[in-house]
């Protein structure tokens, strides 16, 4: 992967390109920026999103090898990145990538994002549950779920529908507020 390059002061700054040197996400890098790696194996992260304290970040990453619309995993870093060592964010794995979903119909199958992309807001206003949709069998569902417990505890949310009745988009969050 091309490293990214800083100017100094009197320097006219280059400019980093997004996700694997995109010629359409072309903006100027000054001398006091900092660049945090997710990790040196997150190359396919995305969609970062602070939560609403600032504390945290949260991302979607793939698989190295993986195709479009993916199983995905959901990570979450502490912010800021003080402690980082060597320019690499320490996080955790809140949602893994679902190799085999079991437990039936009802268990959970894995983030499965239809636009690869997390909309703007997810995070509710107590900075620890996060609001996603993701494509659950053949609906796409909201789910919620909780940074602070090991290993997320996804939960979907029914939002008043019934078995089958259609599915859902999450469009925003604000606070406590869902728009879907």
């Amino acid at each position: 992967a091309p490293s990214p390059s800083f100017a100094s002061a009197g320097d006219t700054p280059p400019s980093v390109q997004g996700s694997r040197a995109s010629s359409t996400s072309r903006g100027p890098v000054g001398a006091a920026a900092t660049v945090v790696l997710t990790s040196p194996e997150d190359w396919s992260a995305r969609s970062p999103r602070f939560s609403p304290d600032g504390a945290q970040l949260a991302f979607v990453v793939s698989a190295d090898s993986a195709a479009h619309f993916s199983c995905s995993k959901l990570c979450v870093a502490k912010w800021p990145q003080d402690t980082a060592p060597s320019g690499v964010l320490p996080r955790t794995v809140v949602v893994d990538i679902v190799q085999t979903p079991g437990g039936g119909d009802g268990s959970f199958p894995g983030l499965f994002l239809a636009s690869e992309q997390l909309p703007a807001r997810v995070w509710l206003s107590d900075s620890r549950r996060i609001i996603l949709h993701t494509d659950w069998r053949c609906q796409r569902e909201l789910v919620i779920v909780d940074t602070s417990v090991q290993g997320g505890n996804v939960q979907r949310l029914d939002a008043g529908k019934g078995s089958g009745e259609g599915s859902w988009v999450l469009h925003d969050v604000r606070g406590d507020h869902v728009l879907a």
